[in-house]
């Protein structure tokens, strides 16, 4: 055998260049859907004018010398309250003491801990805001125009959202200028037939998100990419997309407004130390002897006009 060998003269260590961790990419689908609302009280009240009283028609001619009429609105309240939610990782001084490159403890775990933090408000929007029984103008897959999901032959998905579009603006005078669909919604509707002789005669060949906001005649389509392992800790590894196959039609503004109705908002409360309802600390555990790094994030996501809102249950199989 040739001397010396490989493993005389090479230890493995750790690449200093490469490591492989996974963590999801880009903004959640909670930041882009619904307004972030600043507060900086835990829990208050804010107002809802009445839909009718505004929309109701209530001049009347005025005669000769007499007075106009007189007319107003009804107001009520509703609150919010924002939770603290937090998480720690502890690095205890054995394992700090024996750390290779490349690893960078505090680095890593400040990553995993953000990134638990956009993994919960993605989850806890879902749970909020993304089911049949929270909004006015629910549907199901088996209501749908045609009687048929979106992924089976002869579907009309184009027509279907337009026809929930039309009865939102009917209800509220406002037009659904967002759609959520899931990863797996998406893949159907990318290559769908009726998706796809709408852009036969363009030169873009590829079904993007922009280009489904076109054919949808909203602002933005958002696709729910964010998924998650539901299976426990130790077993094998189960993984799912959170936004499934369902479909969210619904109006909001671009930024919180008064007198300006939304499906939703997220409430972010800006507690001491915080930054935009965020706080992630170091600080010493001399019993664990170990430094700990904790997040914290407080929020609250509130629908405030079920009736700006269609949920496509179930859209495609």
């Amino acid at each position: 055998m040739p001397q010396p060998t490989t493993a005389d003269v090479h230890v493995s260590v750790p690449l200093t260049n490469i490591s492989v961790a996974y963590m999801q990419e880009g903004p959640s689908v909670a930041e882009r859907m619904f307004p972030r609302v600043n507060v900086t009280k835990q829990a208050n009240k804010y107002y809802i004018y009445s839909k009718n009283d505004f929309n109701r028609v209530q001049m009347e001619k005025r005669g000769p010398g007499t007075e106009s009429a007189g007319s107003g609105w009804t107001m009520t309240t509703s609150t919010y309250y924002c939770d603290v939610f937090a998480l720690h990782k502890d690095i205890d001084d054995q394992t700090r003491g024996n750390v290779d490159a490349p690893l960078d403890l505090d680095r890593d775990a400040a990553k995993f801990l953000a990134g638990q933090a956009k993994l919960k408000w993605d989850k806890q929007w879902a749970t909020d805001f993304f089911a049949a029984s929270i909004w006015t103008g629910s549907t199901t897959g088996a209501d749908i125009t045609v009687g048929t999901v979106w992924s089976t032959s002869g579907s009309t998905p184009i027509e279907d959202v337009a026809a929930q579009q039309t009865s939102i603006m009917k209800k509220t005078g406002k037009l659904a200028n967002k759609l959520l669909i899931g990863a797996e919604v998406f893949s159907i509707l990318r290559n769908h037939a009726s998706v796809l002789d709408r852009i036969k005669y363009t030169s873009k060949g590829v079904v993007t998100a922009e280009l489904l906001a076109q054919i949808f005649n909203v602002e933005e389509v958002i696709i729910g990419w964010t998924m998650e392992t539901t299976s426990v800790e130790g077993a094998t590894g189960t993984q799912g997309f959170i936004f499934g196959k369902h479909a969210l039609l619904v109006y909001a503004p671009s930024s919180p407004s008064l007198m300006e109705p939304s499906g939703g908002y997220t409430f972010v409360w800006n507690f001491p130390n915080s930054n935009q309802g965020q706080s992630i600390s170091k600080f010493r555990m001399d019993k664990l002897k170990s430094d700990r790094l904790e997040i914290e994030f407080s929020f609250d996501c509130k629908q405030t006009a079920a009736d700006v809102g269609v949920f496509f249950a179930s859209c495609v199989a």
